[in-house]
């Protein structure tokens, strides 16, 4: 009895392995279902660094559980059972038992993946409905002319993208969005922060784009022009100038008529204001120069005109700003008609200059009379 116990005690040996690491896994493995474990070996390869042909870690286990201890690694531990010769064993190195184990990782890793992202996904997913909810609703609005009511949609939407990663690029567009619903309230000094902080994003956002439409300026373009108009509107023409033009320049490069005429005349009314007429002359002719002749009785080209002989004529240039009124006077009578209030304006830079000159401004012997 006593020699029976003695056998079941005794150490026998479980596997041999090559790296004092996996000796360790392997015994954390076998102590957590109860089993004891000694490991030989391991206090050579401290001593060495490397394992020798004679230095093996051996794993020896109490003969009473050598049949448990091998059920349990045959059913853990991935084994090669072709590379294996009991009669001329070959050494098997760390890095093959770990490309072997990588090889059922793999195809598992994109629906771990998958998995790791769907908590993350439940939780941004509310504030996208909301962000696209209340963009639209601001949008209805504002073409409504409801800028209140806009504004408080367009502010619901921003503070939904703040709580969206940054590289979706909500947050710049619902930035815009609300300095123009502020601007079209003329609460100018609230619209200015927001456009500088759209301003920089947009521009992040298009050094970072691989693939630009030629056709389509860059959002960053828009930023400069309503920016160069807040900057205007409180009288800060210099740095006006600087993005109105950078604006202008961006939608030039792209073809952009219908933004390049509203913003070179918002910059010519601002170099106006600011006393450098000569320089909205110059912006002014540079745009008339290329527009398409499908313009020719344009609005837009009326427009253009009207703003240039008032430029000619804050420049003490009366003779060209004679000339001017006189071609805007024909387009404008063509579109409007004769008396209407829109002629106003430009009828006074024409009789302005007429004085200036020492001529008579047609009608007024007639009136006197």
């Amino acid at each position: 009895m006593t020699r029976q116990l003695e056998s079941d005690e005794e150490l026998v040996l479980l596997t041999g392995c090559d790296d004092t690491s996996e000796a360790s896994l392997m015994r954390g493995l076998l102590e957590a279902h109860g089993i004891p474990v000694l490991i030989q070996g391991e206090h050579t390869h401290a001593l060495h660094g490397v394992l020798t042909d004679n230095d093996e870690v051996r794993i020896l286990v109490q003969r009473k559980h050598l049949s448990e201890a091998q059920e349990l690694l045959d059913a853990t531990i991935v084994t090669d059972e072709e590379d294996e010769d009991e009669e001329q064993p070959a050494p098997q190195s760390v890095l093959s038992k770990w490309v072997r184990r990588a090889w059922l990782i793999i195809p598992l890793v994109p629906l771990l993946l998958i998995l790791s992202l769907v908590p993350r996904e439940l939780r941004l997913r509310p504030h996208r409905e909301t962000h696209e909810e209340q963009l639209a609703a601001g949008d209805t609005a504002y073409e409504a002319k409801q800028f209140q009511a806009a504004e408080a949609a367009y502010r619901q939407a921003l503070g939904a993208a703040e709580q969206l990663p940054e590289e979706e690029g909500h947050r710049p567009d619902a930035r815009t969005r609300l300095a123009l619903a502020l601007m079209a309230q003329e609460r100018w000094s609230d619209a200015e922060p927001l456009l500088r902080d759209a301003l920089a994003e947009h521009s992040r956002q298009d050094e970072q784009e691989t693939s630009r439409s030629f056709t389509k300026p860059p959002a960053f373009a828009d930023d400069h022009a309503y920016l160069g108009e807040v900057l205007y509107k409180r009288k800060q023409y210099g740095e006006a100038e600087t993005h109105l033009r950078t604006a202008l320049s961006a939608y030039r490069g792209r073809f952009a008529t219908s933004k390049e005429l509203p913003t070179v005349l918002q910059l010519s009314t601002a170099l106006i204001e600011w006393e450098r007429p000569v320089l909205a002359v110059s912006a002014l002719k540079e745009t008339l120069g290329h527009l398409s002749v499908k313009m020719d009785e344009s609005p837009e080209r009326y427009k253009l005109l009207e703003t240039l002989a008032l430029a000619h004529q804050r420049a003490g240039q009366h003779e060209e700003a004679v000339r001017i009124s006189q071609r805007a006077l024909e387009l404008g009578k063509r579109l409007h008609g004769e008396t209407h209030p829109e002629l106003f304006d430009l009828r006074e830079t024409y009789a302005g200059s007429l004085r200036a000159l020492g001529r008579e401004v047609p009608g007024t012997t007639e009136a006197a009379r």
